[in-house]
């Protein structure tokens, strides 16, 4: 996943200063992208997305702090389990909302909303 940046504590100014400054260094790649009439391959504008993605990457790295878990993050919570929890929050909106536009609970979304909940478990 990476490294994760603390981005509450940085000014806008200070990061667009840095990110200007990377795009510089990456200008080589990036000039293309300015001559509207220059027709690009595939590979060119691939590179000069990386490019644009590594100067935000950099920029970010300059100004941000690394973010630091809170002392109550559980440190068995992963992607999979966010991804469940999504699936039963999703599922559960589905059932409510099917409930009040119908004014009945589905069956089959109840039994999805339980599914999902005994795998999230």
């Amino acid at each position: 996943m990476g490294v994760k940046y603390n981005m509450k504590e940085v000014k806008p100014k200070d990061w667009i200063e840095a990110f200007n400054e990377e795009v510089s260094c990456h200008s080589d790649k990036l000039y293309k992208l300015l001559d509207e009439e220059l027709e690009l391959t595939q590979h060119e504008l691939d590179t000069a997305a990386d490019a644009l993605t590594n100067a935000m990457k950099a920029a970010t790295a300059r100004v941000a702090p690394v973010h630091q878990p809170s002392a109550r993050a559980k440190p068995w919570w992963d992607g999979q389990c966010s991804e469940a929890l999504n699936r039963v929050q999703q599922a559960e909106r589905a059932k409510r909302q099917h409930r009040m536009e119908n004014g009945f609970t589905s069956e089959w979304q109840d039994e999805l909303a339980k599914h999902e909940q005994n795998h999230f478990h």
